[in-house]
């Protein structure tokens, strides 16, 4: 089917979140984009759907069924601002629940370091049975679940052997259509020694990640993993590259 011009969904309520009055509630609301751009939001009346169908026609788009004597369905939901994670780790999507009662540092050597390891040597083997690396496989089922949740934009923390999966976490990015800060991990001590690094090699895919093209949702900074796992040595030219390029500066507090 022809791509529409316009879209419009209406919904129980609308959650416009504007100033002046941020708590404002609307009871029956809408919203009309054209693209990715929001045209009208506000109150729905049978007005409102009459001219809209009226004045846009066939390059409208209605989501849901529309219903008799009512073209525009109210859909049973909430329209509201998207949400930004701040933080997140996209290679942890798979594993979510699996020895939770652990503490950190025992969490990652028994469960996400051997799950990131295990893809990552077994990538050519899996990527026969999936279609695709196993690494991008996990990066898209990390894109539906953060838009099923509502999130369009994040700041995901790319560490342990994911730092070497730059491309395809951007490349699963692009494709869902939501915005991503790439925090481009690395470490140099205390941490798994297959995965030590040395300040070029930090540096090195960082350079490596601002050469990939056709990105226009997807951004990249500096991502030590830890203070512990990173010495002086490795974090201050990290910072100073964060300063020459404006981007921000990404660490695990603890």
């Amino acid at each position: 089917m022809q791509d529409r011009r316009f879209t419009v969904c209406r919904a129980e309520y609308l959650l416009p979140l504007a100033d002046p009055d941020r708590a404002r509630r609307v009871r029956d609301g809408y919203v009309l984009a054209e693209g990715e751009t929001i045209r009208e939001v506000g109150p729905y009346t049978p007005d409102t759907g009459s001219r809209l169908l009226r004045d846009l026609g066939s390059e409208l788009s209605i989501l849901g069924a529309p219903r008799q004597g009512d073209p525009i369905p109210r859909l049973p939901g909430v329209l509201l601002p998207a949400f930004v994670k701040a933080h997140g780790h996209d290679h942890e999507q798979p594993i979510i629940g699996i020895a939770k009662d652990e503490p950190l540092t025992s969490w990652l050597d028994h469960a996400v370091n051997p799950f990131t390891g295990f893809i990552n040597g077994q990538k050519d083997r899996l990527a026969d049975e999936l279609g695709c690396s196993p690494q991008l496989a996990t990066y898209r089922m990390a894109r539906l679940c953060d838009i099923h949740y509502g999130i369009t934009a994040s700041m995901v923390h790319h560490c342990n052997h994911n730092k070497y999966h730059v491309e395809e976490v951007a490349q699963a990015n692009e494709a869902a259509g939501t915005t991503m800060i790439v925090a481009i991990g690395g470490q140099d001590r205390n941490y798994v020694q297959e995965l030590l690094d040395r300040p070029e090699d930090a540096l090195g895919r960082l350079e490596r990640a601002l050469a990939i093209e056709g990105l226009d949702r997807t951004s990249f900074c500096p991502g030590p993993d830890q203070l512990f796992s990173n010495s002086r040595h490795v974090l201050v030219p990290l910072k100073a590259w964060a300063r020459e390029h404006d981007t921000l500066f990404h660490v695990h507090s603890s």
